[in-house]
């Protein structure tokens, strides 16, 4: 709901109280997307992910084990996302501005409800 509602305030006059709103979604989205196959991931940067899907990809080569190197990979795609999301992000405010922050809310909701869905069904 914050996002939402900073899609609707003034940019510049209101950008302290936006980024100070856009800080908390991202704290709370550390927070409740911290796991995912197991593994723990940092879903809003991408230097532990690289270093820990590096150091996966790095032990499974040595000792031939293809589980490690898989979760290695594991780590990549979440970077990958990461930055498809940012690019889509750059992308989206040419045309929406600070309205391109709903694209945003819409997609964590999504999130939520999904993972929500997993959770009654037991596979989460």
């Amino acid at each position: 709901f914050c996002l939402i509602i900073a899609g609707f305030l003034p940019a510049p006059a209101l950008d302290t109280p936006v980024n100070i709103m856009i800080s908390f979604v991202c704290a709370l989205q550390v927070e409740a997307f911290r796991k995912m196959n197991g593994n723990t991931y940092a879903t809003t940067m991408c230097t532990g992910n690289l270093r820990s899907g590096t150091e996966l990809l790095t032990m499974g080569s040595f000792e031939g084990n293809s589980g490690k190197k898989r979760k290695g990979l594991w780590y990549y795609w979440i970077d990958v996302t990461f930055a498809l999301g940012g690019a889509a992000g750059a992308f989206l405010s040419r045309f929406f501005a600070e309205r391109a922050v709903w694209i945003s809310a819409c997609v964590l909701i999504g999130a939520i409800l999904f993972i929500e869905c997993q959770k009654k069904k037991g596979e989460v």
